[in-house]
């Protein structure tokens, strides 16, 4: 009787767990999360995850918002990243690599060409990684991204659960934070594709702006400025608009890069407050960056690191330091910047 009693207690435990357990929780998706958790908090360098994943495809930063206060049809990309790796396989990774975060008093990296990959690879550290599994039916994928949640709480925490996401295409998305991690799960219709013309009322052509990210999707990535973040392009501490005005006399709203280059190297041959001096290093140093973004830019990476290192020098302990360093180190690592910042718009 006692081992009959002992077989129905053990019987009745395995089908508890089994209501308990839902089968995503060990599915391949949540899996893979999992495995990036421990990377994601280690705070992998882009050169070891290359040498550990040496079939992974690489890329550089190349998505530059061109048109910073248009509406773009072109979903949330992630951020200031400065290097991208993908595999290719039954569930497709992507990796996402972000400059150092800034410290005081900090100086800017060699920015010589040939010091350009190994101060990449040395200091870009691993941000955000995406998983996605293929799936074409959007009721499945919504409900498959529902059913994600309750296992990767169990596994790294209980939060309360946001709608929204990381991207414009994503359908059921589903966003948490907990331990200085952030999750999102989603249906992705994102193929990295979009459908455009150039100039309104030419034929709409097929444009590929990233990777193709269709299927259920689950993300894990660090908290940081500009992940997770739709004003990431406008996390200047600075403010731009006054020095511009100064410098530009007004005309700064629509203006290309030739001209505030021209504009600020004048304003600069006379005396003026540090503040303001450093105002116009910024405002020459982003004029040579939005030059690395046209058909010539010539040694406009070596004239924006320079005109950087002015601002550092002229701005310590003010919120300019951060600024200049933040968009500093992109030029001195040879990635472009974020975004471009003089160009004429219509404001339609």
């Amino acid at each position: 009787m006692t081992r009959a009693l002992l077989v129905a207690c053990a019987a009745t435990l395995l089908a508890c767990r089994g209501r308990d357990r839902t089968p995503v929780a060990d599915s391949p998706l949540a899996d893979s999360l999992s495995a990036a958790v421990g990377l994601l908090r280690a705070g992998m360098t882009l050169g070891a995850w290359i040498e550990a994943h040496p079939a992974d495809s690489l890329k550089p930063f190349d998505l530059p918002n061109l048109q910073p206060n248009y509406y773009s049809p072109r979903p949330f990309v992630f951020g200031e990243w400065c290097a991208r790796a993908i595999r290719h396989d039954t569930i497709t990774r992507l990796a996402y690599f972000y400059p150092p975060v800034f410290t005081p008093g900090a100086d800017l990296p060699p920015s010589e060409p040939d010091a350009h990959q190994r101060e990449r690879r040395a200091g870009c550290t691993l941000g955000l990684v995406v998983f996605a599994s293929p799936e074409s039916d959007s009721s499945r994928g919504v409900a498959a991204a529902a059913a994600l949640v309750r296992p990767l709480q169990q596994r790294f925490g209980a939060s309360s659960i946001g709608a929204g996401g990381l991207s414009l295409y994503w359908s059921g998305s589903l966003a948490w934070q907990s331990g200085g991690l952030g999750f999102a799960v989603a249906f992705s219709r994102d193929s990295g594709v979009v459908y455009q013309a150039e100039v309104e009322g030419d034929p709409v052509e097929r444009v590929r702006y990233g990777d193709d990210q269709r299927g259920l999707v689950g993300i894990a990535y660090r908290l940081r400025p500009g992940i997770g973040d739709w004003e990431f392009g406008n996390l200047d501490a600075d403010d731009e608009e006054t020095g511009h005005a100064v410098i530009a006399r007004g005309s700064w709203i629509c203006v290309r890069h030739d001209t505030i280059i021209a504009q600020a190297t004048r304003y600069l041959a006379a005396p003026h407050p540090p503040v303001m001096m450093a105002r116009a290093h910024l405002i020459l140093a982003r004029g040579y960056a939005d030059q690395l973004l046209g058909p010539t830019p010539g040694d406009a990476a070596a004239r924006a690191a320079q005109h950087y290192r002015e601002v550092l020098r002229l701005a310590r302990g003010t919120p300019l330091e951060e600024t200049a360093w933040r968009e500093g180190w992109r030029v001195s690592a040879g990635l472009l910047p974020v975004r471009l910042r003089f160009y004429c718009s219509s404001g339609d």
